[in-house]
């Protein structure tokens, strides 16, 4: 064999292991990266349970036997900066913070709409409260439209809903209120689960609002 050749195959022999440690590497390398990547948690709201707290609990006059006090909820809507997979929270004045790990495990309109519906006909029993759009069987007395501006705040340290809302009676076709309500509600804890209770609490305060509403109505 000529002394070309040999020269030849001693390099091939050569860059073949060296060819494989390095993708070998690559590949541990790419895993290791991988394996640190945090996990995406997922959240959900909460309503209120079957027996509220007596001091939270708004003073509810007996309805005369008959009166249709049901409600439908919707439409509602959503500013685009909130209405996303992610939890947002803020961290300025001018600047929000979307948790890319920390998502709805449904919608967030779905979500919100279903347990405030939940409270309602908790705080309302036994009239019902069904989001929009309810089946064709449900006559409600009221519809309650809602444009939430806020639902986000500071981990850690609040949360907040700010939502627009009219109740029209569904015969008459009247508005019979407009309102904007605010609430504010301490969060217990620096995570994403602490600051999802506080919205879940918010939801509770705003549920007692509108049912103090229409009683009074």
């Amino acid at each position: 064999m000529r002394e070309s050749e040999i020269a030849m195959k001693n390099t091939i022999t050569y860059r073949q292991p060296f060819g494989r440690i390095l993708i070998i590497s690559i590949l541990l390398l790419f895993l290791g990266c991988a394996g640190t990547t945090p996990l995406v948690e997922y959240y959900t709201l909460t309503a209120i349970t079957e027996n509220p707290d007596a001091a939270t609990e708004p003073v509810q006059p007996k309805s005369r036997p008959g009166t249709n006090l049901s409600i439908g909820v919707g439409p509602l809507t959503f500013p685009k900066t909130i209405d996303r997979p992610h939890i947002v929270t803020r961290t300025g004045t001018h600047k929000l913070n979307i948790a890319e790990f920390h998502r709805w495990g449904g919608t967030l309109h779905e979500d919100f709409l279903n347990v405030l519906c939940e409270n309602l006909a908790t705080l309302l029993q036994p009239h019902q409260a069904e989001p929009y759009p309810w089946e064709t069987y449900f006559k409600p007395r009221w519809q309650l439209y809602l444009n939430v501006r806020r639902f986000d705040g500071v981990l850690g340290e609040y949360a907040l809903l700010n939502v627009k809302w009219h109740l029209t009676n569904r015969k008459s076709g009247k508005t019979m209120l407009v309102r904007q309500s605010e609430f504010k509600e301490a969060v217990s804890g620096a995570d994403y689960e602490a600051f999802v209770a506080a919205q879940s609490r918010l939801l509770a305060a705003f549920s007692r609002e509108i049912v103090q509403a229409i009683f009074k109505l």
